[in-house]
Formats: C-alpha cells, sequence, structure tokens
C-alpha cells in the first residue's frame, strides 16, 4: 500500500511536466510488464506445492529401485 500512495504523487508529477506520449507510453508498458511478472511469480508460488506433490510418486519409485538395486 506504500507504494501507491508513492505512485500517485509521481504520476501527479509526470502529467504536471506534460511528458512526451512516447515516454509515458513506454512508462505504461514497463509498468505493466512488472505487473504481469509479479503476477506470474505469485501463481509460481502458489502451484508450485501441487506440482511437486505430482512428482512426488515417481520420486519415490526411483528411490525404491535404487535401493532395492544396492541391497543386491
Amino acid at each position: 500500500m506504500e507504494t501507491v500512495q508513492e505512485l500517485i504523487p509521481l504520476a501527479k508529477e509526470m502529467m504536471a511536466q506534460k511528458p512526451r506520449g512516447k515516454l509515458v507510453k513506454l512508462y505504461v508498458l514497463g509498468s505493466v510488464l512488472a505487473l504481469v511478472g509479479a503476477v506470474l511469480g505469485l501463481v509460481e508460488t502458489v502451484c508450485s506445492p501441487f506440482a511437486a506433490a505430482s512428482r512426488l510418486p515417481r520420486l519415490l519409485d526411483l528411490i525404491v529401485a535404487k535401493v532395492g538395486k544396492m541391497a543386491y
């Protein structure tokens, strides 16, 4: 929330200086890409335990197979 409070005065200051259109488009593009990256990171963090759980049975089978070979 603190970051949003810092962005509002920055946006007002940028608009008061009458920036060129290309500069505003570049700033908006960078902001959108940063937001998309943050959302993708959050989704990856939330989904990673489920992905690891789906690999667990295969991993256990490999471990059992290797332990079985070592016993002989």
